[in-house]
């Protein structure tokens, strides 16, 4: 398709398709692979084996007569004065890496030996604070024109010195989405951010909440009989579909291949053009949720059955995830075996919250905080309120999670959950999780009252809706407001699938009277189900409420076809706890968007470009 628009040269295209097959079916996995009805009489007259040798000669040939970066570079913490690159290349190669301040003057150089196909981090270190440095990499070529990202300010932000830290955040992108659009189209958000980002507009850091990846693409629907497992999107069907016609003992013997699929949805994810550029040009931070590895990861018995094959090549996939998101901010193996990490950047305050692997691959056994973990709830409120902790300096907490801690109550959580969508039995509204909420909420608003002009926001992912959440005790002495984004690329709900869910969410919240958990309710607004990504300014000096710090979000959205800027909200915004007017302006949004659909259905849009045969010879 590329060759015939004229994109790609033929060489270009022969490249492409060989890297393509090699990082979706491995080398060593070919045996695996179901031949077309062109390709068996082939098989047969040569041999299969000697067929399947001759393709291995090929796949196992440099692809370019030059180095190249097959993935990344991919830009992790940066601080004042030091920051990671995470790079993988096509082949063994020793690389020197030179950052260049955009203004001019002294670099700072790196040289590392890259293992072919396995990831490796550049640190930096004695940079200059507040500068923007471009990267020059000599040894290996670049698939994007251009890495850079800019320092933090000396010890870090300060936002009544009028710093205004911005912050792009998103969760759930599922690259095959991504793939259906028209090339270079305007309305994938991830060439919005690159637009955004060559046009000169400011984001300090961009933060990703989970389902960074899809390992298990449909995986979901596979299990429930409804569509084939075909082709290698799906990374850990075909996974399954293999082992499980293996004995026990020759898993470990298989292990090679098994990583080299799971690395293939980095590679496949990450190279999406604008996805590459956008990750080369900003620091990136990352917690894993369960499409990482596998849909409702932790949420089943097998999970945490050391025997099983789930948990085997969970375990594998979760190597594979520490390398590629985990490596952005500490080396492996790092010292701290948990996967939640916090950061302070002065003003601001980041803390990631871990939601899979403190019940899964850190679990303890009697544990009496089963969703976090006592281990993770311990650094939280040590690093919280000690007045030694890490965010005892920050005016602004962003708490950062794959769930929304605010979405369903615990009613239609469990209803729902055990009869149509069990995800939601690993949301924080599951009854056996639910006694941390206001745990979490009350630490929340202690943090916010220990200190004059603090400001402390929420944001979760994972739900493929997007929108505001005002969560606040019964008096309403402490509101803390809640942003919820998802899913950046990822199928979009159907406007009667979308009224179903926004009915689900505020009917039933509102019909248990707003309750959430003990003496905290909630109201949703202004929730979309289009695909989205937020966006977060800091503002402090002349911007603050009274001496506090305010917090601005806003989500971008897009159907695929048209970008929408959603409204703005800040955290100087007073309290809404009227649910069923917010409900209705939701509900009437849904069924507009549906009549809206109609007339694209039956004559125009998506539903045209289904019949191919409508030319202008038809």
């Amino acid at each position: 398709e590329r060759l015939r628009l004229g994109d790609h040269s033929s060489e270009e295209v022969r490249r492409e398709l060989l890297s393509h097959d090699k990082c979706e079916a491995g080398v060593d996995v070919l045996h695996i692979a179901e031949w077309s009805s062109v390709f068996k009489p082939i098989c047969k007259e040569v041999g299969a084996e000697s067929f399947k040798r001759a393709v291995r000669a090929e796949l196992e040939h440099p692809l370019t007569e030059y180095p190249r970066i097959a993935v990344g570079p991919v830009v992790g913490k940066v601080t004042d004065d030091s920051a990671r690159i995470l790079v993988e290349p096509d082949r063994d190669v020793t690389i020197v890496v030179r950052l260049v301040p955009e203004t001019g003057g002294a670099g700072v150089s790196q040289e590392i030996a890259l293992t072919s196909g396995v990831p490796g981090v550049l640190r930096f270190s004695n940079l200059e604070p507040g500068t923007r440095y471009v990267a020059d990499f000599q040894g290996a070529r670049l698939h994007t024109d251009c890495c850079s990202f800019r320092t933090l300010p000396r010890g870090g932000w300060s936002v009544d010195r009028g710093d205004r830290p911005r912050f792009a955040v998103a969760s759930c992108n599922k690259v095959y989405t991504s793939r259906q659009l028209p090339r270079g189209c305007k309305a994938d958000l991830w060439r919005d951010l690159e637009t955004r980002l060559r046009s000169g507009e400011q984001f300090d850091y961009m933060f990703h909440l989970g389902d960074n990846v899809y390992n298990d693409h449909e995986w979901y629907l596979m299990e429930k009989g409804k569509k084939k497992l075909e082709g290698f999107s799906c990374k850990w069907g075909v996974a399954m579909k293999w082992l499980k016609a293996l004995d026990r003992s020759t898993w470990e013997s298989k292990r090679h291949d098994v990583e080299e699929l799971f690395r293939s949805a980095y590679r496949e994810t990450w190279g999406h053009p604008p996805t590459r550029y956008v990750l080369a040009n900003v620091p990136n931070l990352m917690i894993f949720d369960d499409h990482d590895i596998r849909d409702d990861f932790g949420d089943r018995e097998q999970d945490l059955d050391p025997n099983s094959l789930d948990r085997w090549l969970a375990e594998i996939a979760y190597g594979i995830l520490k390398q590629y998101q985990r490596q952005l901010y500490e080396d492996l193996p790092g010292e701290v075996r948990w996967d939640f990490h916090h950061h302070a950047m002065g003003d601001i305050g980041v803390a990631f919250v871990d939601v899979r692997g403190c019940k899964t691959f850190h679990r303890i056994d009697g544990d009496p905080a089963p969703f976090l973990g006592k281990v993770q709830w311990r650094r939280l409120e040590d690093e919280m309120m000690e007045q030694q902790g890490l965010f005892e300096g920050c005016r602004v907490m962003l708490m950062l999670m794959p769930v929304p801690i605010a979405y369903v109550n615990e009613r239609a959580t469990m209803y729902a959950g055990k009869r149509f969508v069990d995800d939601l039995l690993g949301q924080w509204s599951a009854t056996v999780h639910l006694p941390e909420v206001p745990r979490f909420l009350r630490l929340c608003a202690q943090w916010r009252r220990a200190r004059p002009g603090r400001q402390l926001v929420i944001v979760g992912g994972d739900v493929h809706e997007g929108g505001w959440t005002d969560i606040y005790t019964d008096d309403q002495t402490d509101c803390i407001r809640q942003l919820t984004t998802s899913a950046i690329a990822n199928r979009m709900t159907k406007p009667y699938e979308a009224l179903a869910v926004a009915l689900t969410r505020s009917v039933a919240s509102a019909y248990d009277n707003c309750r959430l958990a003990g003496n905290w309710r909630m109201t949703h607004y202004e929730w979309t189900n289009l695909r989205n990504y937020a966006v977060l300014e800091c503002l402090g000096g002349a911007d603050a409420d009274e001496g506090r710090a305010v917090v601005r979000g806003q989500l971008v959205a897009s159907d695929g076809t048209q970008l929408q800027r959603l409204q703005a909200h800040t955290t100087r915004e007073p309290l809404r706890s009227v649910q069923m007017h917010a409900m209705a302006a939701d509900a009437v949004g849904h069924v507009y968007n549906g009549l809206k659909s109609i007339p694209n259905y039956f004559f125009g849009g998506e539903r045209r470009a289904s019949f191919p045969a409508l030319s202008a010879k038809g």
